[in-house]
């Protein structure tokens, strides 16, 4: 390494946060250029894209099997993370876990299925993790998650209503962003961009 162990990534490296649901996944494409891995100081971050994947039940009598509604769910999801994910070096993501009935259990198996066929290297933070990295508080509420996200990232492709104003489901993205500034608090993140920076130079 040069510089007596600190690693430059002048180009930056091209990294997603995932936000998985089966009903709204969250997805956030962002550069990070860090001048000093061996200190992590502030890194320059900007957010290149945002995606929320929306799918919701197919209603009607016409659906004969839920598993196969369950199915075509998870292949939207699946295509579109991976679309997504094309060219990055790394995803950072709270895996989901816990829930109180069946049907939540199932979602979060779609939601670790669709995670295990990733097209690029996952780094998995916990929701502690998350809400200190950002709002600086364990118990941040999805408004304190949105309120950090927008005031830091004004100029990103928020979703808004017809009168401009910001929508709930922007706690999505906004929870994807805050996955990737987790992320790049993690001994596995601080690993992989250094071997990334040594075969670049």
């Amino acid at each position: 390494m040069p510089d007596g162990g600190v690693v430059n990534i002048g180009r930056g490296l091209t990294v997603v946060g995932c936000d998985p649901s089966l009903q709204n996944w969250g997805l956030a494409r962002a550069i990070v250029r860090l001048t000093n891995l061996s200190t992590l100081a502030e890194p320059l971050l900007e957010i290149s894209g945002l995606r929320l994947v929306r799918t919701s039940p197919a209603g009607g009598k016409k659906v004969v099997r839920k598993s196969s509604d369950d199915l075509m769910r998870a292949t939207t999801i699946s295509q579109e993370f991976r679309a997504f994910s094309m060219g990055a070096a790394m995803c950072m993501v709270e895996v989901p876990s816990g829930c109180q009935s069946a049907r939540g259990a199932m979602s979060n198996g779609i939601c670790v299925g669709v995670l295990s066929n990733s097209a690029v290297p996952l780094i998995q933070v916990d929701p502690t993790e998350v809400k200190l990295a950002t709002v600086g508080n364990r118990t941040a509420s999805k408004a304190d998650m949105i309120a950090w996200a927008v005031a830091m990232y004004p100029d990103a492709d928020w979703l808004r209503d017809r009168a401009g104003g910001l929508i709930a489901a922007n706690e999505h993205l906004a929870d994807s962003i805050a996955a990737i500034h987790a992320g790049m608090k993690t001994s596995e993140f601080r690993a992989a961009a250094s071997m990334m920076a040594m075969a670049s130079a």
